[in-house]
């Protein structure tokens, strides 16, 4: 991971078919860790966390992150229609959200569209960060080939932009028995220049590592 440039941080992914409730579903789990720091800052954030996706979207969830040392655990069901959170960073918080109320995650939002096989949309986000809806614009951009780790791939080409948050960038997606895989991202938010690249693949059964 890079900010303006500079290494700040890792991010391992993890996808793998499994079940939940006799039903299959995509587990995904992202393990981030990151610092960066300047002449008057320095910023660091450590987050686990796991969900599963089924037929409706996201169905569980499970987060811990910790922020310059403030920990937030988060968990979620659907149930009946309904994905509860609760939110514990020192109180107890509870957001509640229909399945009609939102279109995809933030980290499945990208494949929806792509799967949606449109030129462009606009979908109703829930944030995975901050837990909140966000309208998020979708453009396919044309495809185009990479170099990933010596050997080179054809992927497809996601522009994006929020709505609330202001949020810019273009995602490169790769086929994989597990859906589509972020490979490489560059993105700006509030002037900084953001990026994530591939650095190591490990490839089992219905799993990535990135």
């Amino acid at each position: 991971m890079l900010s303006n440039g500079e290494p700040i941080g890792r991010l391992r992914t993890e996808r793998r078919r499994g079940w939940l409730d006799d039903l299959p579903v995509l587990q995904v789990s992202n393990r981030m860790d990151l610092r960066c720091s300047g002449l008057w800052f320095d910023y660091s954030l450590q987050s686990d966390e796991s969900m599963d996706f089924g037929a409706d979207g996201l169905c569980r969830y499970a987060g811990v992150s910790d922020e310059d040392g403030d920990k937030t655990v988060i968990k979620g069901r659907l149930r009946q229609g309904v994905l509860t959170l609760r939110l514990h960073d020192g109180q107890l918080e509870v957001r509640r959200f229909k399945l009609g109320d939102f279109d995809a995650s933030s980290e499945d939002a990208a494949e929806r569209f792509l799967a949606g096989g449109q030129a462009e949309a606009t979908l109703r986000v829930l944030d995975l960060e901050h837990f909140d809806i966000d309208e998020v614009r979708y453009q396919r951009l044309p495809d185009e080939t990479l170099d990933l780790l010596g050997q080179l791939r054809q992927v497809r080409v996601v522009a994006y932009q929020s709505r609330r948050r202001k949020i810019s960038g273009t995602g490169w997606y790769l086929s994989d028995d597990g859906g589509e895989v972020l490979v490489r991202q560059s993105s700006r938010e509030r002037g900084d220049h953001n990026e994530v690249i591939l650095t190591d693949w490990e490839s089992k059964p219905c799993q990535i590592k990135t």
